[in-house]
């Protein structure tokens, strides 16, 4: 589970400015 949360924290981040730039 560790990996999973740390997998979408990491990918968080590139969503998120995809996100802000729409």
């Amino acid at each position: 589970v560790s990996i999973l949360v740390s997998m979408i924290r990491t990918h968080g981040n590139d969503y998120f400015q995809s996100f802000n730039i729409m």
